[in-house]
């Protein structure tokens, strides 16, 4: 169960960090436009990196809390209404690890792939000018 829920982590990653990319081509504009106005390239692919990993983050806590709720309903089906006690004894600290990680791995991930094409198009836009 663990090496598949990290085999499972690591293709979510790979999917926003990919999504993120389609993202960073729609803001192709900007970074041509901030490439011409003189922006380096870390400034050009930071500008985008930080709008796609704001939208990586909040795109984490929706899923996040989104299982959170599944595995509560999850308990409640499979125990029959457990009190809270009863649901401390199924929900220890270490379990909301990856809940609360992963928001900032979405967020990393996004701003990583959003960087790597926002820097393919600031060398594309230098090349021209």
């Amino acid at each position: 169960a663990l090496w598949g829920s990290i085999a499972f982590a690591a293709l979510m990653a790979l999917i926003v960090s990919l999504a993120a990319r389609g993202m960073a081509a729609r803001r192709r504009e900007l970074v041509t436009v901030m490439t011409d106005l003189g922006a380096t390239s870390g400034q050009a692919a930071g500008r985008v990196a930080d709008e796609a990993a704001m939208l990586g983050l909040s795109a984490g806590v929706a899923g996040a809390l989104l299982a959170g709720i599944a595995a509560l309903v999850a308990i409640y089906v499979l125990a029959g209404r457990p009190d809270p006690d009863t649901l401390r004894g199924y929900i220890h600290p270490v379990d909301l690890a990856p809940v609360i990680a992963a928001p900032f791995i979405a967020a990393i991930a996004a701003s990583l792939g959003a960087r790597a094409t926002a820097v393919r198009f600031h060398r594309q836009a230098a090349r021209l000018g």
